[in-house]
């Protein structure tokens, strides 16, 4: 027992200071941490669900139909600790996450060293860490899934008290976030259909029910601001990934920006095949399918658990008419549980040549930990600036805001910036995306639509800020607006032209 505790300790030890280690120069940055810091602030203060903002969000309503469950969790926390230290609370999530890990390695073979090894593959996976660099409702999201998979894993074998924890942490999941629901509701329907078993079905009742439940039936309004979500992907998943001037129909005389989501032809077949690698530690894994036969029950659970969430990945990277449902690769951490656990599973089997799984254990490690320095490298740079951190330039723009009493509407490029300044001015932003009516967003995202004077004109907007190394400013022509603040990284302009 003392081995087994020590093991979770150091598992989640180790994991814990390599996501610090991945974030730390950095760790204050990322749009979605002011919505769910605002979120959480407004929960914490009425108590209720619906969450209702104040009016800083002017592209959608102040009645937030996104899964509150995160920001409730957020809430929890003494809000002066939070606001110092919230880029703390996804590394400890995904921490909690490698030692489930170990701790199901232990609980299904009783050795020590298969929960050692299952919770170690878990810690240095690229993979499950890409959102520890952003406080997000993902990494929740992937620990309340994994547990409902777990619960679902042991009722389907038998256990109908399991149905219990299964439909208490699948409705939490629905409640929490929107792809983890989606993974689950394909995953439910996958094994209905292999096992050949209304059980997976009784499973969805009981969790579509209880999800009813605990809302009060708030939960109908979530599936409408995710049908909302959906289909404004389903007409824009073309742009996702892509610059928000370079790319526009507007100003095409510039120049293509060159990250994107979606490639044609066979640069996006290698990015598919390379998305999908992105968790590396799928190799060892590979060493279990031809040895499927002699797997556990418990351990084919896993291994289909592994299928569905790869498959789920790859449909929606690569087909195009399924691709609304959000990127591949989003998808495939959410499999980081099961991966490390059967990376471990060979220990207890001893399949052999024993040399092959070594191998690819070791294999897994070295490309893992390239992936943890490019990850690394990605996260302590704020190249996108739609994730930004409160720089001393972005605070000047802050500050101005605040001061000025004559903002009406403030539109920031990119749009990533909004967050950070309507939760730190509280002043009326130019922003959607986090709820339901996407379509208030469609003249501004993905790309502009329309010239800038024309969104200027039409939607009232006082005052404009520009990340100025993300775009060329002289593609916008802002000549006539005058500049309040500018700073190495930011400008803030009033948008009365000059004469």
């Amino acid at each position: 027992m003392i081995q087994v505790i020590g093991t979770l300790i150091l598992v989640g030890a180790v994991s814990f200071a390599i996501r610090l280690m991945l974030i730390w120069k950095s760790r204050k940055h990322g749009c979605d941490a002011y919505y769910f810091l605002l979120s959480s602030e407004v929960f914490k203060r009425e108590k209720k669900i619906p969450i209702v903002l104040p009016p800083v969000y002017k592209l959608e309503q102040q009645e937030q139909w996104y899964p509150p469950g995160f920001s409730v969790l957020l809430s929890t926390f003494p809000r002066e600790a939070l606001n110092k230290h919230y880029w703390a609370i996804s590394p400890v999530l995904d921490s909690l996450l490698a030692m489930l890990v170990a701790f199901v390695g232990y609980m299904a073979t009783g050795m020590w060293s298969v929960a050692l090894v299952a919770g170690l593959c878990y810690a240095l996976n690229a993979a499950s860490m890409v959102d520890c660099t952003n406080l997000n409702s993902r990494i929740l999201g992937s620990l309340l899934l994994s547990l409902t998979m777990l619960s679902m894993s042991v009722f389907l074998l038998g256990n109908i008290w399991f149905l219990v924890p299964t439909a208490l942490f699948g409705a939490l999941t629905l409640l929490s976030h929107k792809s983890s629901s989606q993974l689950l509701y394909f995953l439910i329907a996958m094994l209905a259909v292999v096992l050949r078993s209304l059980l997976p079905v009784i499973a969805l009742l009981a969790i579509v029910n209880t999800a009813l439940a605990l809302s009060h039936g708030f939960m109908l309004k979530v599936w409408k601001g995710q049908y909302d979500i959906l289909a404004f992907w389903s007409r824009n998943w073309r742009r996702l990934g892509v610059h928000p001037i370079y790319n526009s129909p507007v100003y095409r005389d510039a120049p293509l920006h060159k990250e994107k989501v979606h490639l044609r032809g066979w640069p996006g077949a290698w990015k598919t095949v390379s998305l999908m690698g992105l968790n590396a530690f799928i190799l060892p894994v590979l060493w279990v399918l031809p040895h499927h036969a002699s797997l556990s029950t418990w351990d084919r659970s896993m291994l289909w658990w592994v299928v569905g969430t790869y498959l789920m990945g790859f449909l929606t990277q690569a087909v195009p008419v399924l691709r609304f449902a959000g990127e591949g690769y989003r998808y495939i951490k959410l499999a980081a549980l099961p991966v490390g656990y059967l990376c471990a599973v060979p220990l207890l089997y001893q399949w052999q040549p024993a040399w092959v799984y070594y191998c690819l254990l070791t294999l897994s490690v070295v490309i893992g930990t390239y992936l943890l320095r490019r990850l690394s490298g990605w996260a302590t740079e704020d190249v996108a600036h739609s994730m930004p951190s409160i720089s001393p330039g972005l605070q000047k723009v802050i500050d101005g805001l605040k001061a000025d009493s004559t903002v009406e509407n403030v539109l920031c490029i990119p749009d990533g910036v909004a967050d950070a300044l309507g939760y730190y001015t509280r002043k009326p932003i130019l922003r959607g995306t986090h709820n339901v009516y996407f379509k208030q967003v469609d003249p501004f995202f993905p790309v502009h639509k329309l010239p800038l004077d024309y969104l200027v004109k039409g939607y009232k907007v006082s005052h404009l800020v520009v990340a100025t190394k993300y775009t060329d400013m002289r593609v916008l022509e802002l000549d006539g607006y005058r500049v309040i603040v500018q700073s190495d990284d930011y400008t803030l302009y009033e948008t009365r032209r000059q004469g």
